[in-house]
Parts: C-alpha cells; structure tokens; sequence
C-alpha cells in the first residue's frame, strides 16, 4: 500500500506541474501574441500616416506629380 500511495503522489504531482506549465505557456503566449500584434497594429498605422503625409492614394498620385502640375499650370498661366 506505501508504494502505490508513493507513486500515485508522484503521478499527481507531476500531472499538477504539467498543468502548471501549460498554464503559465498560454499566459506568456497570449501576451507575447498581444505585444506583437500592437507593435504590428502601430507601425501599420505609422505607414498609414507616413502614406497620407505623402499623399499617396490608390491611384498613386504622390505630391511631387501635384506639385508638377502646379508648377507647370503656374508657367503656363504666366505665359498667357
């Protein structure tokens, strides 16, 4: 009877730490997931804001083409 009660305590155990150790990897692995995926999510947004500063659009017009347009607008309004 002391042998069984050994080993079924062993076996406890063990199956306690094994739940500890699952446990403490969902922990580590949902939050190492969400630090990830805000530090995605904000440099998502920082190219988003760094698009709109350079106007950029689908069509991919960027402010250089503008601001040639204008330029050549404003030589062909002087020439007139």
């Amino acid at each position: 009877m002391g042998l069984a009660y050994v080993f079924s305590q062993i076996l406890g155990f063990g199956f306690l730490f094994i739940l500890v150790i699952i446990l403490l990897w969902m922990i580590f692995s949902i939050y190492f997931t969400y630090k990830f995926h805000k530090e995605v999510i904000s440099s998502l947004t920082e190219i988003k804001l760094l698009l709109r500063r350079a106007n950029i659009d689908a069509n991919g017009s960027n402010l250089a083409k503008e601001l040639m347009k204008r330029e050549s607008s404003d030589v062909n309004s002087e020439t007139e």
